[in-house]
């Protein structure tokens, strides 16, 4: 067993090297892949740097030519605006002129509507008057030919009356003149 023990132990130092060697080979592979991703990660640093440098340039001028745009949207947006406003002031203006024609055209209208209205009722006033006053007449002259038929109506009446007692005391004196013929 001595021997078995013998070769297991060689076997083992062998491996036991080999691993060691691998270790060695490893620990320098790593070394080596370390500095490798050490260089890679500095040069990928350098461009990364470098892109964004050159992005924040890019950045900065697209921003620059993009305030310089807005600011002369925003000088035309003013003058727009300003121009749009002294046209409205125009525009209010001349709506504060045409309300105030029209005020002064309403006014013109009700004065002349006032006039023509006082001179229709004047004048109605006074056709009112003059005919009241030749329904005064009227009544007046009526009342005057009511006297005057009246009064001749009284004439008359006395007139037929008279000549009826006449005409009555005639047709007595008649009848009794004929009575006493006829008696004789």
């Amino acid at each position: 067993m001595t021997e078995m023990n013998e070769d297991l132990r060689s076997a083992f130092e062998s491996l036991h090297q080999r691993f060691d060697a691998q270790a060695v080979r490893m620990d320098a592979l790593a070394e080596r892949l370390d500095t490798r991703i050490d260089a890679v990660a500095e040069r990928l640093d350098t461009r990364i740097d470098a892109v964004a440098e050159r992005l924040d340039t890019r950045i900065d001028a697209l921003a620059e030519r993009l305030d310089t745009g807005i600011d002369a949207l925003a000088e035309r947006l003013d003058t727009g605006i300003d121009a749009l406003a002294e046209r409205m002031d125009a525009e209010a203006e001349r709506v504060d002129r045409v309300a105030e024609e029209a005020r002064q055209h309403a006014e013109r209208l009700a004065e002349e509507t006032r006039r023509e209205t006082r001179a229709l009722f004047e004048a109605a006033n006074h056709r009112i008057d003059n005919l009241t006053d030749a329904v005064i007449l009227l009544d007046q002259k009526v009342d005057r030919r009511f006297a005057d038929l009246h009064e001749k109506i009284e004439v008359v009446s006395d007139e037929t009356k008279a000549m009826i007692k006449f005409s009555h005391e005639n047709l007595d004196r008649r009848v009794i003149a004929l009575e006493r013929r006829d008696l004789s």
